[in-house]
């Protein structure tokens, strides 16, 4: 093999790099204490692009959750809307945890952050930024 036939890996050229697009998402979830932690991680990451957080009923009483969420964004400083979904379980009865999650769903951790949901209902919500 001659010269001229191999490639030249030594030198990376970094100028057609790309640095990876963040990854629009919604975050739906019932905010007890692992859905509060993983939102903060969504939050913070550059490879995702938060657009919005709805709640669903969960393990504790739903404005909990909603104010979980509301709690959850104010802690990373996100201006994200917040809207609400099922308040209640579709297709069974509520089974709370708190014997899981403690009352408020957060275990020990209190707040007085109180919800300002949007007018929009959760799933319209998603249904939206889906098609943007």
């Amino acid at each position: 093999m001659t010269a001229d036939r191999h490639e030249d890996t030594t030198q990376t050229d970094t100028t057609d790099a790309k640095t990876p697009e963040k990854r629009p998402t919604v975050v739906d979830t019932d905010t007890a204490s692992d859905d509060a932690q993983a939102l903060l991680y969504a939050l913070q990451t550059d490879r995702l692009d938060v657009r919005a957080v709805t709640v669903v009923a969960g393990n504790v009483e739903f404005e909990a959750q909603l104010d979980n969420a509301a709690y959850t964004l104010s802690l990373a400083d996100a201006d994200v809307p917040l809207a609400a979904g099922a308040r209640r379980p579709l297709a069974k009865s509520w089974d709370h945890a708190e014997a899981v999650h403690g009352e408020t769903g957060l275990g020990e951790v209190t707040h007085d952050t109180t919800a300002t949901a949007t007018r929009e209902y959760g799933p319209e919500t998603i249904l939206r930024l889906s098609r943007e």
